[in-house]
């Protein structure tokens, strides 16, 4: 199970690093990142019910996101 998750959530990324291409080519990794990201996050948030819409949430995160074409900084580690 393993290598068919990890196989579908690398074509995800490749995904949305290609839509985030169109918007912001020089960031298009970091900005693919977020995008990932805010999907995987409204996944875990619907499954838990932690929040109403998350979907709705973060559909208005990416747009921001793709429409200022600008990548988000990665947080420092810690």
């Amino acid at each position: 199970a393993y290598a068919v998750i990890t196989g579908q959530k690398r074509w995800m990324l490749e995904l949305f690093t290609g839509l985030a291409r169109r918007a912001d080519p020089a960031g298009a990794d970091r900005l693919g990142r977020a995008l990932m990201l805010l999907h995987e996050g409204a996944l875990v948030a619907h499954g838990l019910g932690v929040f109403p819409d998350p979907f709705g949430a973060a559909l208005d995160q990416a747009r921001g996101l793709l429409e200022s074409g600008a990548a988000p900084r990665e947080a420092p580690l810690r």
